[in-house]
């Protein structure tokens, strides 16, 4: 049987607010061309999305789907890649939805995606529900 004290203090995690940014892009090489596919496919000015953060160590982490993978990259090489940033927003989390978004980047981090995939959201767009290619279970 659990106790419950009505006036007990909040842990200071439970009132941590982390502000994430959500950034769009495009890689800025002459060819690119699953750049360009998955542009098309989801008719956006983008193709890839990143999430940055900054840790409890205060490094800024960045979390994107960049080339056929989702990876983490420091700030360092954040600033020197060939990727054409456009506007972001942000918005906050309490620290269990931040805990939990951590837990999964980290698990997805350098999962691979296929072309095929990018080709069924390009028929889903033009209305053609049948999928040729399915998504692998590991991603799902």
């Amino acid at each position: 049987m659990s106790t419950h004290y009505p006036f007990a203090k909040k842990r200071h995690s439970d009132r941590l607010m982390k502000t994430l940014y959500v950034g769009f892009t495009k890689s800025s090489k002459r060819f690119a061309p699953f750049s360009w596919l998955v542009s098309k496919a989801q008719k956006t000015e983008y193709s890839h999305v990143r999430l940055r953060w900054v840790n409890s160590t205060q490094t800024p982490i960045i979390y994107e789907a960049s080339g056929s993978s989702v990876q983490f990259i420091g700030p360092m090489i954040g600033l020197t890649l060939s990727s054409k940033v456009y506007p972001r927003f942000s918005f906050e989390l309490n620290y269990k939805p931040y805990k939990e978004l951590v837990r999964i980047c980290m698990t997805y981090a350098g999962v691979q995606y296929s072309i095929k995939q990018v080709i069924n959201i390009g028929l889903n767009n033009l209305g053609i529900k049948w999928q040729p290619f399915r998504r692998d279970l590991e991603y799902a």
